[in-house]
């Protein structure tokens, strides 16, 4: 294996449509990116994956990653939630995390809730459109 393959990026996505998942890891392949992407499907399974609990307590199968791509709109425990507790935690606390979400108004909010350093509208077309930014 080459030793680059070692040091790509492992990137939690944290999204519960079936068709996002499958839409984010067709861009990631067309863009010929090579990193693990790992796919947990509600907010707990992501807090459970972030701080090593459960199933996700083996750090070889599930290293840390080094970026999370989170959706706010979650079953159960949503992505304010998540994005709460991973800035309040301080191991966590400087793990990169892009939010997406296809609501102006939560987009708005959470820009104003997290200070965000950038805020990016990004659209296919006139109907569909994507807010994505990282938060500290």
């Amino acid at each position: 294996m080459n030793k680059n393959m070692n040091k790509l990026a492992h990137i939690l996505l944290v999204e519960d449509n079936r068709m996002d998942i499958e839409l984010t890891i067709d861009a990631f392949n067309e863009a010929k990116l090579l990193n693990t992407i790992h796919v947990a499907s509600t907010g707990q399974d992501a807090l459970d994956y972030l701080f090593g609990r459960g199933k996700f307590a083996d750090r070889e199968a599930f290293p840390m990653p080094s970026l999370v791509l989170l959706d706010l709109k979650l079953p159960g425990i949503d992505g304010f939630e998540v994005l709460r507790q991973v800035k309040s935690t301080p191991i966590l606390r400087r793990l990169p995390v892009v939010i997406l979400t296809s609501s102006k108004e939560e987009a708005i909010a959470l820009f104003l809730m997290t200070r965000a350093q950038t805020v990016t509208w990004s659209s296919r077309s006139h109907s569909m459109g994507l807010w994505a930014w990282y938060a500290r």
